[in-house]
């Protein structure tokens, strides 16, 4: 089979770890290097160096949840990344009992059998969120511990689980002011004012925030 890419990258991205695996196909040169790294932004950047050492520019990775962000913030001004549907990959038929997540999403990347989602431009991906706060930071309340949560998770940086723990149960009365003030502060005129009054009429965070 055609060999697209004859050095690239897999990677296996998980809440607190993910692995990845270089595969290095050249007529003089055949290799196979498989690394666990850590989720914070050190251990990515140590990944980077990683990929960088072997000149890799070809990396793919599974849209696992919300994981994948903070690790294609660090990595996409670096390298050619693709982000694909698990759904997709488990569909491409051949792949081996006991191969590793990050091998099989290598060697489909390097010949040529993965399709890529789309992911808009980071400005496009800031106002997306940014809607999306907006919007659901009424009608989400009780829940807003849970979604603060999945917010430390959509920066560069990834936040320790005890952190992130630590930070939702602050309550939502407490962090929702920050949470919404700390994202949309200086375009908050601009957008269209919420009706949040009605649910939490005591907690005072507009007056706050617009201020």
């Amino acid at each position: 089979m055609q060999i697209l890419y004859p050095r690239c990258c897999g990677l296996d991205v998980h809440k607190a770890s993910l692995t990845a695996c270089i595969l290095i196909n050249e007529p003089e040169r055949k290799e196979r290097h498989v690394r666990r790294f850590g989720t914070m932004t050190g251990a990515v950047l140590a990944l980077a160096a990683w990929l960088a050492e072997h000149k890799v520019r070809k990396v793919a990775m599974e849209s696992t949840g919300v994981y994948w962000k903070p690790i294609w913030n660090l990595l996409e001004d670096r390298f050619d990344l693709m982000l694909v549907n698990a759904q997709h990959i488990k569909a491409v038929p051949g792949r081996k009992t006991d191969i590793r997540d990050c091998e099989w999403i290598a060697e489909l990347l390097q010949h040529g059998l993965l399709r890529g989602s789309l992911v808009p431009p980071e400005p496009v991906r800031e106002l997306r969120d940014l809607n999306r706060t907006e919007l659901s930071s009424c009608s989400n309340g009780p829940r807003s511990p849970i979604a603060l949560k999945k917010f430390w998770r959509m920066p560069t940086s990834n936040l320790p689980r005890s952190q992130a723990t630590y930070w939702a149960s602050l309550g939502e009365p407490c962090c929702r002011p920050w949470w919404i003030e700390s994202r949309i502060r200086a375009n908050w005129r601009t957008w269209p004012e919420l009706s949040c009054g009605t649910r939490y009429p005591s907690c005072g965070w507009r007056s706050r925030v617009v201020s």
